[in-house]
């Protein structure tokens, strides 16, 4: 830019922008032997400057999660909540500029993890979108009969699906068998023992 005809002095400059410091100098305009006065100002960002962050959380769906616990991070400070509203997602106010981590815990969902790099940007606060998965694991309780109240001794179970499988044989008459910590998803099951027909679902 341009300032045309300055007339000879001394001159304060001052230069000012959203998200950046005040830039300030003194400016000499004297006879330059027919050269134009030349200013260069390096704006810095101001590191005090803050942004508004929105988290979205969904279960697989466009509805933001109800009841995620989120923790956000930074350097200096940390914000807690739990999501309440099913549609509008969640807003941290006025955070400051710099680097930050998240972690959203809800019952039955696998714990989501990232970083945030919140900038100053005076038209559009930060975004955040996370998709929580299903998979928390869970205990599976079979009773298996043969037509009548004692468990079957004997039956060979196989509980699997893509990623993994398990396999055991019943051995508790009354109590049924139990499979700890299997992780959350979709499974199929196929029970066998001899004189029996296998049993699937």
């Amino acid at each position: 830019e341009m300032i045309a005809d300055v007339p000879y002095g001394e001159y304060n400059l001052t230069i000012t922008k959203t998200c950046f410091d005040t830039f300030e100098m003194a400016v000499t305009v004297d006879c330059a032997g027919g050269m134009n006065i030349s200013v260069f100002a390096d704006l810095q960002e101001d590191a005090q400057a803050t942004n508004n962050v929105f988290f979205f959380i969904t279960e697989g769906g466009p509805l933001a999660s109800l009841g995620a616990d989120v923790t956000f991070t930074g350097e200096d400070t940390s914000y807690n909540f739990v999501t309440s509203d099913p549609f509008g997602g969640e807003m941290i106010a006025d955070v400051q500029v710099g680097t930050y981590t998240y972690t959203v815990t809800k019952e039955c969902f696998l714990t989501a993890t990232g970083t945030v790099e919140v900038i100053c940007d005076p038209n559009m606060g930060i975004s955040v979108f996370i998709d929580l998965e299903e998979g928390a694991p869970n205990d599976i309780f079979f009773f298996i009969t043969e037509g009548g109240p004692l468990a079957s001794i004997g039956a060979t179970v196989n509980l699997f699906n893509d990623d993994t499988s398990f396999n055991f044989v019943t051995s508790d008459p009354f109590g049924g068998e139990m499979l700890a910590n299997v992780p959350g998803g979709t499974f199929q099951y196929a029970i066998s023992k001899p004189c029996f027909e296998t049993a699937t679902g």
